[in-house]
């Protein structure tokens, strides 16, 4: 993958699966926020959420649409 994220084909019956870049970084899901939410450099989950709460709440943050149509923030 090439970007942050993108969907392929996968199998015979065309089903379509998200790919979120390439590396194994641990991630989850935040349904309240309908949100994927990837550990790339925070020292504590608390951290983490932290930041991603940070990032949510800034109006400045930079957001993108991937390839798959969704909205990406580029930092966090």
């Amino acid at each position: 993958m090439e970007d942050w994220a993108g969907a392929i084909a996968v199998g015979a019956c065309a089903v379509t699966a998200l790919v979120l870049a390439d590396e194994p970084a641990r991630t989850c899901f935040l349904p309240k926020k309908l949100l994927f939410v990837r550990w790339a450099a925070a020292d504590s989950e608390a951290e983490l959420f932290v930041a991603v709460e940070a990032v949510l709440a800034d109006p400045d943050t930079a957001w993108r649409t991937a390839g798959c149509g969704s909205p990406i923030a580029r930092r966090c």
